[in-house]
C-alpha cells in the first residue's frame, strides 16, 4: 500500500475516533439529564462521575456538576451537595443562566445545613442573576422563585424583619408561582412580619382580601393559613383601635378547626372584651362559654379565666354569679387553682349568713384541701 493511502486511511481513523468520542460524550450526557428529569439521582451522579472521569476536559461537565450537586441534595447529602455546587459555580463562572440555579441549590443546602446567613447570599445572587438575564425557561424561573420564597424563611430565622416581610410579600404578590404549601406558609410569615414592623393596615388588608374569597366560597386555596391570619389580624385591629373588629377575627379563630390557635385567640378575646366592655358586644363570660366547648383539649387554660371573673364578682358582692364562674372553673382548674376556688367558695358562703353558713364553708375548705392533696 502506498504511502499516501496509508496516510489516508490513518486520517479516516482519526476522524471515526473524534466521531466516536464525540457521540459517546453526548450520549452520556443524554443519560444524566434524562435520569435527572425523572428522579434518578443515584444514576445522575454514577454518570456524572463517569462523564468527569472520562472526559475531564469536557465543556458538558460544568452543566453535569450542577446536576450532580442538585441530585446530591435530594437525596440529603447536603454537605457535599454544597461542595459539588461550588465547583459548579466555577465550571459555569461566565454562564448567568446556569449560576441562578446552582445558587439556588447551594442555598438550599446552606438552609438545610442552618447555614442562614450563607443561604441568604445564595438566593439572592440568585435572584439578582435572574433579574438581570430575564431569563425566560421555566426551571430558571422557577429557582429565581423559590430563591425569594427561601429568602423569606431564612430571613425570618435570623430575625431580619424588614426583608422578611419584602420577601414574603412578593410571594403574595406572585401567588400562581407557588405550591398552596408556600403560599399559605408565606401568609403566616407576612402577618407576623407585618404586625412586627407596624404596618397593621396591610395585614388587616390582607385578611379582609381573604375573608371576601371566603365568603365567595372561593378560600379553600388558603384555608390552612385562614385561621392564623385572623389571629394576626385581630391583633392589627386592636392595635388600631378597633376593638369590635378584633373580637370578630378572635371569634373566627375560636369557631375555627385549629385548636392550638383558639386557645390563644380564647386569651386574646377575653382580654380584649375584659378592657373594652362598651365596644365589645360579647361579654367575657360569654366568650369563655363558647370556649369550654371549642377548647375541650384545653380545659385547665378554659378554667383560669373563668376564675377572675369569679374573683370580680365576689369583689362587687355578687356572691350567686361568683359562686357560678367558679363552679365553671373548678371541675377543671389545676391544684393551685382549685385551693384559689374552695377558699373563695367558703367565703361565698360566709358572706351569706345562712343557717348552714359556716358548716358549708367548712365543707369546702374540705373537698377542696382534698382535691389539691393537700
Amino acid at each position: 500500500m502506498s504511502r499516501r493511502k496509508l496516510l489516508s486511511a490513518a486520517g479516516i481513523a482519526i476522524v471515526f475516533a473524534c466521531m466516536s468520542w464525540a457521540e459517546t460524550e453526548t450520549e452520556l450526557f443524554t443519560e444524566i439529564n434524562s435520569a435527572c428529569t425523572s428522579g434518578s439521582y443515584p444514576a445522575v451522579i454514577e454518570y456524572c462521575e463517569k462523564l468527569e472521569k472520562e472526559y475531564p476536559d469536557s465543556p458538558l461537565n460544568g452543566k453535569a456538576y450542577s446536576y450532580k450537586g442538585e441530585s446530591l441534595f435530594k437525596l440529603g447529602k447536603f454537605e457535599e451537595a454544597k461542595a459539588v455546587l461550588e465547583m459548579a459555580a466555577q465550571l459555569n463562572s461566565k454562564d448567568p443562566q446556569s449560576l441562578v440555579g446552582i445558587n439556588y441549590w447551594k442555598g438550599r443546602c446552606c438552609y438545610s445545613l442552618k447555614e442562614y446567613s450563607e443561604a441568604i447570599e445564595c438566593f439572592v445572587r440568585s435572584s439578582k442573576l435572574f433579574t438581570a438575564g430575564k431569563f425566560s425557561d421555566a426551571d430558571t424561573q422557577n429557582c429565581f422563585y423559590k430563591s425569594v420564597y427561601y429568602a423569606a424563611k431564612s430571613n425570618e430565622v435570623l430575625g431580619n424583619t424588614l426583608q422578611t416581610q419584602v420577601a414574603a410579600a412578593y410571594v403574595i404578590s406572585n401567588g400562581k408561582k407557588y405550591s398552596a404549601n408556600e403560599y399559605n406558609d408565606s401568609l403566616k410569615v407576612l402577618v407576623k412580619a407585618n404586625n412586627s414592623l407596624k404596618k397593621y393596615e396591610d395585614t388587616v388588608l390582607l385578611y379582609e382580601n381573604i375573608r371576601l374569597l371566603k365568603a365567595n366560597g372561593k378560600a379553600e386555596s388558603v384555608e390552612p393559613a385562614y385561621d392564623y391570619v385572623a389571629l394576626y389580624a385581630g391583633d392589627a385591629y386592636a392595635a388600631l383601635q378597633q376593638y369590635a373588629q378584633a373580637s370578630s377575627c378572635y371569634n373566627e379563630v375560636l369557631d375555627g378547626k385549629k385548636q392550638e390557635l383558639a386557645a390563644a385567640a380564647l386569651q386574646k378575646a377575653y382580654v380584649n372584651a375584659n378592657e373594652h366592655p362598651l365596644l365589645v358586644s360579647e361579654a367575657p363570660q360569654d366568650i369563655l362559654s363558647k370556649a369550654q366547648t371549642v377548647l375541650k383539649n384545653y380545659p385547665e387554660l378554659v378554667a383560669e379565666f373563668w376564675i377572675p371573673l369569679g374573683v370580680d364578682s365576689f369583689n362587687s358582692g355578687k356572691w350567686n354569679e361568683a359562686e357560678g364562674y367558679l363552679d365553671n372553673a373548678s371541675p377543671k382548674a389545676s391544684r393551685e387553682y382549685r385551693l384559689l376556688t374552695g377558699l373563695y367558695k367558703a367565703q361565698i358562703a360566709l358572706k351569706k349568713n345562712n343557717v348552714n353558713s359556716a358548716s358549708q364553708s367548712i365543707s369546702f375548705l374540705d373537698e377542696y384541701s382534698q382535691a389539691g392533696r393537700i
